[in-house]
């Protein structure tokens, strides 16, 4: 039979042998090895391990979140978020142009609600701030989306592109979520399985803005009583 997360846990601590730092750099191994990305962990690599989220910065433009990390993932239960809003977890890391990002997600919801979960880069860490996200979203009726939105903060208002009757996609226990620097105020998202990503022939996508920060995100878009709850596999820079 497969190993336990506690027999996985104890094993790898030891008894208690092995320190706190010991035990990180064995996660961070077998996660390089799980998704085939080289033996050594790199320093931006964010794995949800217990203490990642202490070292980024949480925007709460409206509405609420419970923010766990637990096993690798890290899980967000959100309610009552503006729509346009778009609240997130952001590292302050050195984008420079032909960085690509990605991230593991699965949105739970209810049958009918919106429901967000994103990639981000953004140029700083204010409701105000400009940001770029590759989303895959549930709207009101129950279709899922995948999509490339831009703005701020507090107005991700343009739509630069969508993949219509997504739906399909959430049958995976995960959607890979990949974001692109490709140039001075160009982006690109992309969409795949966490280990390859396409954009489906679309155009890269045109915002004004020098990225500082890049993260997570979610949203519910003005729904209210119905919380959401998103679940982020690493985050990783992958080039």
């Amino acid at each position: 039979m497969p190993l336990t997360l506690a027999q996985i846990y104890a094993l790898i601590t030891d008894g208690g042998a092995n320190t706190a730092a010991d035990v990180r750099a064995a996660l961070q191994a077998l996660y390089h090895r799980q998704y085939g990305i080289g033996a050594d962990p790199d320093t931006n690599d964010v794995y949800w391990d217990g203490d990642d989220v202490a070292s980024g910065t949480t925007v709460t433009v409206t509405g609420s979140q419970t923010i766990v990390e637990e096993g690798g993932l890290l899980s967000v239960r959100y309610d009552a978020q503006a729509a346009n809003d778009l609240n997130c977890l952001l590292f302050a890391r050195t984008l420079a142009v032909g960085s690509r990002w990605r991230t593991n997600a699965r949105l739970f919801v209810r049958a009918h609600q919106f429901s967000m979960a994103a990639l981000v880069m953004t140029d700083g860490v204010t409701a105000a701030s400009n940001a770029i996200a590759t989303t895959s979203y549930q709207d009101n009726a129950g279709n899922g989306f995948g999509s490339v939105w831009h703005g701020t903060l507090t107005a991700l208002t343009s739509e630069a592109w969508i993949l219509n009757d997504f739906a399909a996609a959430r049958i995976v226990p995960h959607i890979g979520l990949e974001l692109e620097y490709v140039a001075a105020n160009s982006f690109q998202g992309r969409f795949g399985d966490g280990i390859q990503g396409s954009s489906w022939g679309q155009a890269n996508v045109a915002k004004t803005m020098t990225p500082t920060h890049v993260g997570v995100a979610w949203s519910n878009w003005g729904t209210t009583g119905e919380e959401s709850i998103d679940t982020f596999g690493p985050l990783r820079k992958i080039a």
